[in-house]
């Protein structure tokens, strides 16, 4: 397996001056973590970061620790156009390729391991937790429309991870928010899997907050820190 690591975002939310992948959480900046893990993963072969040509340099130093990584990539102008640049850089691809967000670190051992196996057997596999929230519908005034049953709905994480088959058939140009949703479009089964909470997106500063304290109370062993 193959994985791509998608840190070619503009970071606005963020609000730090820089890319918030190059940020530090804990003793190390976040995209270390996703490497690292990818990088002790026997089943992983061959990992390429995409990310921008203002972090280019910081992006290749890190990567340069890591045997797996190859020469980082830039990516386009949308997130879809990034990842399209990570598989060019990989193709030919080996038997499936994972494509994770560089903002998601605490992705575990144990969910990778439990999305491997899953996917053997499925054209796509991706993680999701379940909505505790009451989801409601609105219309384009603010009212409501509906209250969906959320015993069916999953809030959708990375890593997600697809078979060449369904890679073969993206399209060139769309602007999807993540790729499962260009393979539900071209009618492949998306199998869903139960993700884990730690597994969260870093999209604001005080989610720095929320990763450091599951760091220190889960321990340092537990996260893929060098």
């Amino acid at each position: 397996m193959d994985a791509i690591i998608v840190a070619a975002g503009e970071s606005l939310r963020f609000n730090s001056g820089k890319s918030k992948v190059l940020y530090q959480l804990a003793d190390q900046p976040i995209i270390s973590y996703s490497i690292n893990l990818f990088n002790n993963l026997e089943y992983i072969k061959r990992i390429v970061v995409v990310t921008t040509k203002e972090s280019l340099s910081d992006v290749d130093t890190i990567c340069m620790r890591s045997p797996k990584c190859l020469k980082p990539v830039i990516g386009g102008e949308t997130r879809y156009s990034s990842v399209r640049a990570g598989l060019l850089a990989l193709k030919p691809w080996r038997d499936r390729v994972a494509i994770h967000d560089a903002a998601r670190p605490l992705l575990s051992r144990v969910l990778m391991d439990r999305l491997e196996e899953r996917s053997r057997n499925s054209l796509v596999t991706i993680p999701g937790i379940f909505v505790t929230d009451t989801m409601k519908e609105i219309d384009t005034c603010g009212f409501v429309k509906t209250t969906h049953n959320r015993e069916r709905l999953r809030s959708i994480q990375t890593p997600q991870i697809f078979h060449p088959a369904v890679i073969e058939m993206f399209p060139h140009d769309c602007n999807p928010t993540d790729e499962a949703t260009v393979a539900e479009g071209l009618g492949f089964p998306v199998l869903v899997i139960e993700g884990e909470i730690t597994n969260l997106k870093i999209t604001y500063k005080e989610d720095i907050d929320v990763a450091n304290s599951i760091i220190n109370r889960e321990g340092n062993e537990n996260w893929n820190r060098l």
